[in-house]
């Protein structure tokens, strides 16, 4: 406890003035004046009575004065002011990062790893430990300690202002969730100094599963300075088999068929066996077993494969049925370039080989019209996607694409 008011000499002062003015009043109290009474026997007795009952009367009077300074001292004392010191001290600046990315999916935490918090029961995920864990660091928080939440994952979402507010900070939790992108550590560093950028005091703690990277980005490596660094680990390394890319293309001059390539990771802690499934339009194409050591990535390239119009779907099993701790990476999807038909205009006195040669290509709806037809304007009111022309250069360029 310190004094925000008066000094302890001053206090000490002060209650030494008014405890000697209330002891003065208290002795002057006490003076009993001379009453001149008839005498009688009835006198005597009562003068006994009294006699038995000094002691009593004694002790109560100093009672009396005990309390009375009692009740002094804590006026003088009020007027110090007394606070504990976490009151007036400088508290703390914290910036309290939480890991939203992919990853934070897995369900890897067992029933002994979850907490008593209700979001880890309802969701046993390590996105809901890790809610867990840091409402337990804002109930923590001292009087003068200050914080701000913000989300991270591919970019850093702040959740409020800098605040000492606990259940304002809570209630911030609310709205963290997980997303499917992976976490940029770096830029969540930069956040974060940039934040408490000038407090010497300031602290950073991550609550996270650790699948971050190096604290390095295009502009260098990511450096704290004074600041402090804290770790909350949440979950488990275990078994986690991905789709980590995953593209398609149509083919330029088949445009029915097409080729796919992707890439298989094995994060977990085993060698694992599994099943690639390629859906085109939600009907199955393809199906691969496919062996990964741990650690390994595996490409894959498919340079010929149809019966796929608009989507294709990939989806990653394990061999046996069971399923690994993160589900949200065992499933890509893929949008087909649409199939639509080239208007091509031709500006030609006639050119039967270039006809021809356009005539192949299912996929051109072809347009023939004079140099003098393209002179007049004919058909300028169409949208075509290229024009060719053949031995003829117009006045000006067109607005799309040209052929000479």
């Amino acid at each position: 406890m310190d004094l925000l008011g008066l000094t302890f000499p001053q206090l000490m002062g002060v209650f030494g003035l008014f405890g000697a003015m209330t002891v003065g009043l208290y002795i002057l109290k006490l003076r009993r004046r001379v009453v001149a009474v008839p005498f009688s026997l009835l006198w005597q007795r009562v003068l006994r009575d009294k006699e038995a009952t000094s002691l009593f009367s004694q002790l109560k009077r100093l009672l009396s004065l005990l309390l009375q300074l009692a009740l002094l001292f804590m006026l003088a004392l009020a007027l110090g002011d007394p606070r504990p010191k976490a009151l007036f001290s400088k508290g703390r600046h914290i910036v309290l990062l939480i890991d939203a990315s992919a990853s934070m999916q897995a369900t890897d935490v067992t029933p002994n790893a979850l907490t008593s918090g209700a979001r880890a029961k309802e969701h046993p995920d390590r996105l809901g430990v890790a809610l867990d864990e840091a409402e337990k660091i804002i109930r923590s928080l001292g009087p003068s300690d200050r914080l701000l939440v913000a989300q991270m994952d591919a970019v850093v979402t702040p959740l409020g202002p800098m605040s000492d507010d606990k259940k304002a900070l809570e209630r911030s939790l609310l709205s963290v969730t997980a997303s499917d992108s992976r976490a940029d550590f770096p830029r969540a560093l930069r956040f974060a100094i940039d934040t408490l950028r000038g407090d010497s005091d300031g602290e950073v703690v991550v609550v996270s599963d650790g699948n971050l990277g190096e604290a390095r980005d295009s502009s260098g490596e990511v450096k704290l300075g004074e600041l402090k660094l804290s770790f909350v680990p949440i979950g488990k390394t275990g078994r986690n088999v991905s789709i980590t890319e995953f593209s398609v293309r149509r083919y330029p001059l088949d445009k029915n068929r097409y080729e796919v390539m992707f890439e298989v990771t094995n994060a977990g802690d085993r060698d694992e066996d599994l099943e690639l499934t390629l859906l085109g339009d939600g009907k199955i194409v393809d199906l691969t077993r496919l062996k990964l050591r741990q650690g390994e990535r595996l490409p894959r390239f498919y340079p010929n494969l149809s019966g796929a119009s608009r989507t294709l779907e990939a989806k990653l099993t394990l061999a046996n049925g069971e399923h690994d701790d993160l589900a949200v990476d065992d499933h890509a999807y893929a949008l087909l370039p649409e199939r639509h038909r080239l208007k091509v205009e031709v500006v030609s006195d006639g050119n039967t080989y270039l006809e021809a040669a356009l005539l192949l290509d299912e996929y051109l709806d072809v347009v023939e019209r004079t140099p003098v037809e393209y002179a007049q304007g004919k058909g300028k009111d169409e949208k075509v996607d290229a024009i060719i022309f053949d031995r003829v250069t117009p006045l000006e360029p067109p607005r799309t694409h040209a052929l000479y």
